[in-house]
């Protein structure tokens, strides 16, 4: 199976959890970048990720997910790693 299919098929799966919001907010928090700069570095408003960190957007396409997790210098699948089930 193709990345882009795969990450399709986990972003549909997993949006609807707060899995991949809570991941972007930690790990951006990790980094200790704002959402302003992480807005900048993915080409994305920072209303938008501000949005998916609070779980108000829950459609995020793949192309954007790659961008944002570039941004963040991370693997897209790392955005949807389930921590609750830790």
């Amino acid at each position: 199976m193709c990345e882009a299919v795969y990450l399709a098929q986990m972003i549909k799966k997993l949006c609807k959890k707060e899995g991949i919001i809570l991941n972007l907010r930690e790990i951006r928090m990790q980094k200790r970048m704002t959402q302003r700069v992480l807005a900048r570095r993915a080409s994305v408003t920072q209303a938008y990720i501000s949005q998916i960190e609070n779980n108000i957007k829950q459609n995020v396409g793949v192309i954007v997910l790659k961008r944002i997790a570039s941004a963040l210098g991370v693997d897209a699948a790392m955005l949807m790693m389930d921590n609750t089930l830790a």
